[in-house]
């Protein structure tokens, strides 16, 4: 009788305690301040947008979860609706982490998207091929103009990338890249005055050997150090041959095609 008397008392007592452990958490989680937050920590957000972002945030955290729960707390955050809400304001985000970093604080680190090319006046393409919104003009970066029916690859970008910096390296900075509806590239100046050309199929390790040759070769090597004369293109679209086109300053233009230098004409 003794021991069946202590165990029923065991049994009401851990009953106790766990209804006191519920009622006390349930307390504390809705009652009190212990888990509400009161700071956003930001990491990668820039500074004119910081105070943007931690508004909005604080408008998400006063919107219950499912019409019960406090949004306010480091346990039950709309971190998905947060997510969207800081893209919005932050349309250049490649990634979003969101994190409880104490009793009061969640932590937000924006890792935005590397641009390679700009894409008219407010968009950019990254490594990946992610076409996004920037937050501000991008005129540092070269422009890349492209037909509708041009479908680039991470590999493609990456490649002319590489092939602009050479370019802007040994010849002229590049502003403008346009690829048309038969796969033409061109280079430009930031005047559009100058411009190299190749296709879009071309090896472009191919295609930097022979301007090189080209530009290391008479007549074309004196040229490119006259004062008198200005480069209006090197066309690198067809095999081996590299032909350039040069303005005197008479108003005289100079083709000629590297390959055959017999084959030079005055216009």
């Amino acid at each position: 009788m003794r021991r069946r008397t202590y165990l029923l008392w065991k049994r009401i007592l851990i009953q106790t305690a766990c209804l006191c452990l519920l009622f006390g958490l349930g307390y504390i989680y809705f009652l009190t301040p212990t888990l509400t937050i009161t700071n956003y920590k930001l990491i990668g957000v820039p500074d004119e947008y910081a105070p943007k972002v931690r508004s909005r945030a604080y408008e998400v955290s006063n919107v219950k979860l499912l019409g019960v729960l406090p949004g306010n707390r480091v346990i039950s955050f709309h971190g998905q609706i947060l997510k969207e809400s800081i893209r919005e304001i932050l349309p250049n985000s490649k990634e979003i982490a969101i994190h409880p970093s104490g009793l009061h604080t969640i932590t937000i680190r924006v890792v935005p998207y590397v641009p390679l090319f700009s894409i008219g006046e407010t968009q950019a393409v990254s490594p990946e091929g992610i076409v996004y919104t920037t937050l501000e003009s991008r005129t540092d970066l070269p422009k890349l103009e492209y037909a509708s029916t041009t479908q680039l690859t991470a590999k493609d970008l990456a490649t002319f990338h590489s092939f602009v910096e050479k370019v802007d390296t040994v010849f002229f900075p590049i502003h403008f890249i346009n690829i048309d509806e038969n796969g033409d590239v061109r280079l430009y100046d930031s005047a559009h005055a100058t411009y190299i050309a190749f296709t879009r199929t071309e090896n472009l390790d191919r295609v930097w050997s022979n301007l090189l040759s080209a530009i290391d070769t008479e007549p074309l090597k004196s040229k490119m150090v006259d004062p008198s004369t200005h480069i209006q293109y090197l066309d690198a679209r067809f095999g081996n041959k590299v032909f350039y086109k040069f303005t005197n300053t008479s108003g005289g233009a100079i083709i000629q095609d590297h390959a055959s230098s017999t084959q030079a004409t005055l216009q």
